[in-house]
């Protein structure tokens, strides 16, 4: 229960200052506490909270039968197991793409700058 509190809490807060406005403010926040890391502490709260769903999904399936336990967890293995076959498989290609756009000679090419680098990405910044 605490955890869904947590995850929850992390959640809201994670709406920022527009939505919140002054209880921001009465609350102890900083005012230079950039709200939108708190976007983490969301998604590690979230990724525990379904661990333990999961965990409890494979605990009753077992009290009602130890076949449906194993299946239960047999599925979870197999899930995490595709998940790092997929991240891996992931990382490889992004190492390749890496070295070909460091070295034009493998068939890269670097990207051109066709803005100065105070218009680029849409921003207006200060040119000094």
């Amino acid at each position: 229960m605490r955890l869904l509190a947590l995850c929850g809490l992390w959640r809201t807060l994670f709406f920022g200052r527009e939505t919140w406005g002054v209880v921001v403010i009465l609350a102890g926040v900083p005012a230079d506490l950039l709200m939108h890391r708190l976007e983490d502490v969301f998604d590690l709260s979230a990724v525990l909270l379904a661990a333990l769903g999961l965990t409890r999904m494979v605990e009753l399936a077992a009290a009602r039968s130890r076949v449906l336990g194993w299946a239960g967890g047999a599925a979870i293995a197999a899930a995490v197991l595709y998940i790092g076959v997929d991240r891996s498989e992931y990382l490889a290609k992004n190492r390749i793409w890496g070295e070909n756009a460091a070295n034009p000679a493998a068939g890269g090419e670097r990207p051109k700058c066709r803005a100065p680098a105070y218009t680029l990405m849409g921003r207006a910044t200060s040119s000094s």
